[in-house]
């Protein structure tokens, strides 16, 4: 710390060294044209406070600059990551001064195929990159050894007042500091009372680890007249650094790059993704098509399987037809045999009779001796007549009987032959109504597929659409 100066020396100092009333009345001059100096930054500070709640701040703005070189009008260190954040906006935006964000152009990390990681993610922003030191001062140290303070800090925007365990107690900015120090009277007013005194015992107060969007919107819903404080940050309850206005602005401008950065991120990973569903559908569409057509070939060949299952199951309603009319035929035909074996045995009789009678002719012939041999030998035709149409009788009769027996075996082998025609006939039908089932489904399933592929090109035309916003989104978050 500097060597301290009495009371007359300060009052010298802000006088300019003069005793005389000209010498005081320019010191006085001096002091307003400041103070309206002051009232004007004041009213720009808070018409700018708006744009600050936006997002988009006018660098010069937050510390304008003096119109005279003075002690309480030094610029405000800066942090690295601060610095770096202002020459970026430097570079992007030319001479303009207003912090505006700008998508950077930062490769994206690659994996093993040489395709960009849609997964990756900005590193974490730490307030401790932003913070810069400041001196801290004891809670008993009075205004006059404070104002040697700020002369040997120049480039110090304010003073920590530290309390109990070394905990930050206070805030005291420079500019408010040196406001209420510059009227005519402050030296003997406040030189000897403690700094403490001006200090903001409720200045924000933030831990290193905090998030900085929240310490963003903790600092945007200050009062107006801590709107431009320094914001204290403390790690384990000591002092880290502080925050000034600037670096808060910076901050945001990080958080938003990185806003910005996650955003393209996600919407290079939708495309991707999208990408892949397109592929996925298209996939679907064409096995949809693929399987449209095969229900329609199976559907040709239900139709011709079925066509010629009908003329089979027609051929067999005409055989089953046949073989009917047939064991008719065989029926009739065992009654035509009965008919005749009943004939040929009336025959038969006829010329058992006539074999009789002609025995008898051949008695009575023999009894009439010489006038009876003309009637012997009638007599014996008659017989041998007899006796061979008996022996006819006898063949036809055996021969009926083997034509009735095979007849009755046809007509046994029809009657299974009809049972089993009639079987296969009602399976052909079976088989004839599950080729219409069959068909039917077919039928329904081609139809159905025909509405999913139908579905499916829809939605590929719907993600190609998603894929087409999501690249002009992203071509408009790099512009």
């Amino acid at each position: 710390m500097g060597s301290l100066t009495t009371v007359e020396e300060e009052r010298g100092k802000l006088s300019g060294g003069g005793t005389d009333i000209s010498a005081d009345s320019a010191a006085k001059d001096k002091l307003t044209i400041k103070r309206q100096e002051i009232g004007r930054n004041e009213h720009l500070l808070r018409q700018k406070r708006k744009a600050a709640q936006t997002g988009v701040l006018s660098l010069d703005a937050v510390h304008p600059a003096p119109a005279r070189p003075d002690a309480s009008r030094t610029q405000a260190p800066q942090s690295a990551a601060t610095a770096e954040f202002a020459r970026e906006a430097g570079n992007e935006m030319g001479d303009e001064t207003c912090v505006i964000t700008k998508e950077r152009e930062t490769p994206l990390p690659m994996d093993s195929d040489g395709k960009e990681a849609a997964s990756a993610r900005p590193s974490a922003i730490s307030l401790t990159d932003y913070c810069i030191c400041v001196p801290e001062i004891d809670l008993h140290l009075d205004c006059l050894e404070t104002l040697a303070v700020f002369r040997d800090n120049l480039s110090a925007p304010c003073l920590v007042v530290k309390g109990e365990a070394d905990r930050p107690a206070g805030l005291l900015m420079r500019d408010y500091f040196h406001r209420q120090l510059s009227g005519r009277f402050s030296a003997e007013l406040f030189y000897s009372r403690p700094a403490y005194s001006f200090a903001d015992k409720d200045a924000l107060v933030v831990e290193s680890s905090a998030s900085p969007s929240e310490l963003i919107t903790r600092a945007l819903r200050r009062k107006e007249e801590q709107f431009y404080d320094c914001v204290i940050v403390i790690e384990n309850g000591k002092l880290k650094g502080v925050l000034t206005v600037r670096d808060l602005m910076a901050l945001s401008g990080r958080l938003q790059e990185r806003a910005e950065e996650e955003r393209r991120l996600a919407v290079e990973g939708s495309c991707v993704h999208v990408g892949e569903m397109e592929s996925s559908l298209q996939e679907a569409a064409s096995a949809a098509e693929t399987a449209r057509a095969e229900c329609s070939r199976m559907e040709q060949w239900i139709d011709a399987g079925s066509g010629k299952l009908g003329h089979v199951h027609t051929s067999y309603l005409r055989v089953e037809e046949r073989i009917s009319e047939q064991r008719s035929q065989v029926e009739e035909l065992l009654k035509n045999v009965t008919e005749i074996a009943s004939l040929t045995g009336e025959i038969d009789g006829i010329a058992a009779t006539s074999e009789l009678l002609a025995l008898n002719a051949s008695i009575e012939a023999a009894h009439a001796g010489v006038h009876g041999r003309g009637f012997q030998v009638v007599a014996d035709e008659v017989k041998n007549l007899a006796r061979h149409t008996r022996l006819l009788t006898a063949s036809i009769s055996s021969l009926l009987g083997a034509i009735g027996d095979q007849a009755a075996r046809t007509a046994e082998l029809t009657g299974a032959a009809a049972g089993d025609i009639g079987g296969s006939a009602e399976e052909i039908a079976a088989a004839k109504r599950l080729f219409s089932s069959l068909q039917t489904a077919v039928s329904t399933v081609e139809k159905a597929d025909e509405a999913a592929c139908r579905l499916v090109r829809q939605s590929a035309d719907r993600a190609l659409e998603v894929k087409g916003r999501l690249l002009a989104m992203s071509d408009f978050t790099e512009r």
